[in-house]
């Protein structure tokens, strides 16, 4: 997966050296086939020519199939599937080798009175949810991202708000909270394999929030996250001024 030009280089090389190699022995088995009577022996160096030219244009379409990884879907991890891959094949903790791998964060993009919600995942993972808690001061945001019937989550969502109710305050207030103070996690759907990272929060102008994850810590999954999960599907639920508001997530 890190490797696709190496791979591709290495194989053009492969390629290069079998063309080379089989003109020589197309030509040797031409002059000797021209030069003998003997047709027991015409007939042998014929066949193990065509045989070794046959071998030489089949090795690399092989190869092509066997290594095919622009066709290959590696959008079917689930999470605790993932981490006994990685487990047994590579030597960073699962939480860090997900972050990198992986390296799933979300962007809250204001569009007029529209904010959509953009995730990134270098890999797709299936019957995963990913879930932000961001705070500022009293006020505090909970974001869950659950996935679509296909098991997945879709690359980007939008925020569903009340009739004539803008959605500017709620984004300024989001770009409020403090890094130190939040938390993200990924789990999957039993919630019994997760994962929980701190979070740095990054503006991009006026109108895009990045939240992104960092370090991964050594924590229990907080109860009122278990709860808020099974109660719903993929929303923002926000706490500001001591008032309660909750925003769902189109899919």
């Amino acid at each position: 997966m890190q490797n696709q030009k190496l791979y591709k280089e290495s194989m053009n090389v492969f390629k290069l050296a079998l063309i080379v190699l089989s003109i020589p022995w197309i030509i040797s088995g031409m002059r000797y086939i021209l030069n003998t009577d003997n047709n027991t022996a015409i007939i042998i160096v014929s066949i193990v020519v065509l045989l070794l030219i046959t071998v030489f244009i089949y090795i690399p379409k092989l190869f092509d199939k066997f290594n095919d990884l622009n066709k290959t879907d590696f959008n079917f991890f689930k999470l605790n599937t993932m981490v006994n891959f990685l487990k047994n094949n590579s030597s960073l903790p699962p939480s860090e080798a997900i972050n990198k791998l992986v390296n799933p964060y979300i962007s809250l993009v204001l569009n007029g009175n529209k904010i959509m919600i953009e995730i990134n995942q270098n890999i797709k993972m299936l019957d995963t949810i990913l879930v932000f808690t961001l705070k500022n001061n009293e006020d505090n945001h909970l974001i869950i991202i659950k996935p679509s019937e296909n098991g997945f989550i879709k690359d980007t969502m939008q925020l569903s708000h009340p009739d004539n109710q803008s959605l500017q305050g709620l984004f300024d207030n989001i770009k409020k909270c403090k890094s130190v103070k939040s938390k993200a996690y990924v789990l999957n759907n039993e919630m019994d394999c997760y994962f929980v990272h701190s979070v740095i929060i990054e503006h991009d102008g006026h109108s895009k929030i990045s939240i992104k994850m960092i370090e991964s810590l050594q924590m229990s999954l907080p109860l009122p996250i278990r709860n808020a999960i099974t109660e719903g599907d993929s929303k923002i639920a926000s706490n500001i001024s001591r008032k309660d508001y909750e925003y769902l997530i189109k899919k």
